[in-house]
C-alpha cells in the first residue's frame, strides 16, 4: 500500500485558476518537489491493482455470488460486525 503522499489537483478555466492562485494560492501549498511527483507517479502506475484487489476483497466479504451480479451479505457475518460498531457512531 502506497501512503507516501498526499496531493491535490485544481481544474478550471484558465481565469478561474488564475483567482484562485490569486486568493487561496497561500493556502493551497506550493508544487510538489521532484520527489514528491515521483512517489505520486510511482502510487498512479499501481492504482489500477489496487482497486481490483479492494474491488476483489469487498466481494470476498460480502458473500458475492456471480449468478445474481450483486453483494450478497450473509446474516451472520452482518450481526458480528454490527455488534463491533459502537453505538451512535456516524
Amino acid at each position: 500500500m502506497n501512503s507516501d503522499i498526499v496531493a491535490g489537483v485544481a481544474v478550471g478555466s484558465a481565469e478561474r485558476i488564475r483567482a484562485l492562485t490569486l486568493r487561496e494560492g497561500c493556502l493551497f501549498g506550493g508544487m510538489l518537489d521532484p520527489f514528491a511527483s515521483w512517489l505520486l507517479l510511482r502510487g498512479l502506475r499501481t492504482l489500477p491493482l489496487r482497486m481490483e484487489r479492494h474491488q476483489e476483497n469487498a466481494r470476498r466479504l460480502a458473500g458475492y455470488d456471480p449468478r445474481l451480479l450483486r453483494p450478497r451479505l450473509v446474516p451472520r457475518l452482518v450481526g458480528q460486525l454490527l455488534r463491533l460498531v459502537p453505538a451512535g457512531a456516524s
